[in-house]
């Protein structure tokens, strides 16, 4: 009586007679669909806008963390130096895109905080004005306003957010 071994080698574990796939292959062709599927549908259905309200909220984020920044630096002053002797808008900043002294006088130790001053996604301005206390932003009128009474910097368009709940220049 004969006995035949009947379990697989280790080399043809991988192979299936008779032209079907193997399971490697199958989970190859998923992971190729879904990566495809996360860039088209997006697209597909309307999300990319989605990618400006993310690159304006990080813009944001740096923004005021260097602001933040500048102000340690310099005795407690932003860009603007005092607020009721603020300094004209392009030299705020031209003072975040170069290095300073603490009495924000150029060629100094402190800086530069940004190497060039961000566009609002939205409207595409990378421009600043000053607002004070309650003044809107969200004007369109540059692309940042900073408020000279609060140190808060916003976005100056008019755009709400996907969702429609929030204004940009809210966030």
């Amino acid at each position: 009586m004969k006995i035949s071994n009947t379990s697989r080698s280790a080399t043809d574990a991988g192979k299936i007679i008779g032209g079907g796939f193997t399971l490697l292959e199958i989970l190859i062709v998923i992971v190729l669909l879904a990566v495809v599927s996360l860039s088209v549908i997006p697209k597909l259905t309307g999300g990319a806008g989605s990618d400006d309200t993310t690159l304006l909220v990080n813009q944001l984020q740096i923004l005021r963390s260097q602001l933040e920044l500048y102000q340690q630096q310099h005795d407690g002053e932003y860009p603007c130096g005092k607020a009721e002797k603020a300094v004209d808008p392009t030299e705020f900043i031209k003072r975040l895109t170069i290095t300073t002294r603490i009495n924000h006088e150029a060629d100094g130790m402190y800086g530069p905080y940004l190497y060039e001053f961000p566009r609002n996604p939205f409207n595409g301005k990378n421009t600043l004005r000053y607002i004070r206390g309650d003044q809107a932003s969200g004007t369109g009128q540059a692309g940042w306003a900073f408020n000279l009474d609060t140190g808060k910097i916003q976005a100056d368009d008019d755009r709400m957010t996907l969702n429609g709940k929030l204004r940009h220049s809210d966030l």
